[in-house]
């Protein structure tokens, strides 16, 4: 913590700036997909929720927890839940044979995760339907 810029004798020069237009929403608008314009928009305005504390929190096992909604929770109990999580995400990457649209592939997708910790089978994650 104490290595982070807020922690810098710099950050007093510092100006934050915050953005105020999601380029993402904005282009899918442009194109006339409205329809994942709208699906783009309400994943930004959870992690806003998530990030500024005002996403609602329920109690479960003695833990704050926030319910993570069912199309982004990754679940099949028959298998490794590491390798289970990559699949979902990254997909079969051995099907794409050329480079350039590998890496765009890669660039497209992320694993999200609010803690720099490797998630272990302890992980308590709880989708909406719970």
């Amino acid at each position: 913590m104490q290595a982070t810029i807020n922690r810098s004798y710099l950050w007093k020069h510092v100006q934050v700036k915050t953005l105020h237009q999601n380029m993402r929403v904005q282009l899918l608008m442009d194109q006339g997909n409205i329809t994942s314009a709208h699906e783009q928009q309400e994943f930004a305005d959870w992690l806003k929720r998530i990030g500024e504390g005002t996403e609602p929190l329920y109690e479960i096992d003695g833990n704050n927890c926030i319910r993570i909604p069912d199309d982004l929770y990754v679940l099949d109990v028959n298998k490794d839940k590491l390798d289970t999580l990559i699949k979902e995400v990254y997909g079969d990457l051995q099907n794409i044979q050329d480079w350039k649209t590998r890496v765009d592939y890669i660039i497209e997708r992320a694993i999200l995760t609010p803690k720099n910790e490797v998630w272990t089978t302890s992980t308590t994650i709880w989708p909406s339907h719970f």
